[in-house]
């Protein structure tokens, strides 16, 4: 079975038809409130690994994401944090705790997955889907260093 990255599940809750049969008025009326009441983004998500410094650097080195926090909550229980370059409101949570190899873990996304792919590739980081098309785009999943599946996607024209 396969996983669709996480931002092709916000695309979709987020692709909500407005009715044709209003009046400008109500349209933007209607519109404001569907804003109001819908998701609108992503804004923190926790990847858990067994070695939480170690995990934290790999991202941080091989996928060039930027530190966010790397402090204390309280004494020994750190809070590291990284977010996507120029995209501070999304924020990775780094957690102790054991890792689930094999799965979707998030989806990111790139305008270009191929030239991407070979940069990682050059790191040293492993992948088990090459650059693939499908009908939402281009893919290719990658390793983190517990095993955990990372989506890079490049949407299709048009999305």
């Amino acid at each position: 079975m396969r996983i669709f990255p996480l931002f092709m599940v916000i695309f979709a809750l987020s692709s909500c038809a407005r009715p044709a049969s209003a009046s400008n008025t109500q349209k933007v009326a209607r519109a404001n409130v569907a804003e109001r009441g819908r998701l609108r983004g992503v804004t923190i998500f926790s990847v858990w690994s067994p070695d939480l410094r170690k995990s934290f650097e790999w991202y941080r080195d091989k996928l060039g994401l930027q530190v966010h926090d790397d402090t204390e909550v309280q004494p020994g229980e750190p809070w590291v944090t990284l977010n996507v370059p120029d995209h501070p409101e999304l924020v990775i949570a780094f957690k102790q705790g054991a890792a689930r190899p094999g799965e979707t873990l998030f989806g990111l996304e790139t305008d270009d997955v191929h030239a991407l792919y070979a940069t990682l590739k050059a790191k040293g980081v492993v992948f088990r889907l090459p650059p693939t098309e499908f009908p939402y785009g281009t893919e290719a999943d990658l390793e983190d260093l517990d095993g955990q599946v990372i989506a890079i996607t490049q949407p299709a024209s048009g999305m």
